[in-house]
């Protein structure tokens, strides 16, 4: 469903980094950041008015269990 460079930014977000550290951390701009943040919440059918930052890292670390199986 993610790919793995968005699983690595959604795992970031869910550490409590912002955007910026972000994007320090995985060596791209913060405009790569935000537009892979966008695309996870379109994959995840997360709406804007949901929080969608919020949503996504409770689908994060709820899924997170189940890729260590």
């Amino acid at each position: 469903m993610l790919t793995e460079r968005e699983l690595e930014t959604l795992r970031y977000a869910a550490e409590g980094f912002n955007n910026e550290a972000i994007a320090s951390l995985l060596y791209v701009e913060k405009t790569t950041v935000n537009a892979h943040l966008n695309t996870i919440y379109k994959r995840l059918k997360i709406k804007e008015s949901q929080n969608p930052r919020v949503c996504a890292v409770l689908w994060y670390l709820k899924n997170k269990k189940k890729r260590k199986n």
